[in-house]
């Protein structure tokens, strides 16, 4: 909420800052119905949630890549980061429907799941930095 916040202060970013923020609240509601709803028990409800999560957050990283692109008060390795941040999921998304049947195959999965938990822990860790150094930037400019 913050990050939006912030990536939505500047004129040029403001509606895509309320996008990107609408992105990330269904990718989150998603989440939540995925982990909510067995997977054994109604699995189409668990595959929408699913799908409403892994669709949603791939396009609210995009829309952060472009806002920290078209505000100058960042410097190019936070869109840099985001960008990175969508391709990896998109990545991790395109190799779910696989069907693995060995032990090689199914290792493909697992370790996409763990690259991504990695970068997005990263690419945040980042953003919050970029972010803390714009609100300070502000702060000795205001002062």
């Amino acid at each position: 909420v913050a990050l939006i916040r912030i990536y939505s202060s500047s004129t040029i970013t403001s509606r895509l800052g309320r996008m990107a923020a609408a992105a990330v609240l269904l990718a989150a509601v998603g989440l939540i119905g995925a982990v909510l709803s067995p997977q054994d028990r109604p699995s189409a409800l668990h595959g929408r949630f699913t799908l409403m999560a892994v669709c949603c957050f791939p396009v609210a990283t995009a829309l952060l890549a472009l806002i920290t692109a078209l505000d100058g008060r960042f410097r190019r390795r936070a869109p840099i980061g985001w960008l990175v941040l969508t391709l990896v999921v998109i990545t991790w998304v395109s190799v779910m429907p696989w069907r693995p049947t060995t032990d090689l195959e199914l290792a493909i999965p697992v370790t996409l799941q763990k690259v991504v938990a990695t970068t997005l822990l990263c690419t945040l860790t980042l953003e919050c930095y970029e972010a803390e150094r714009v609100i300070a930037q502000a702060k000795r400019g205001a002062v």
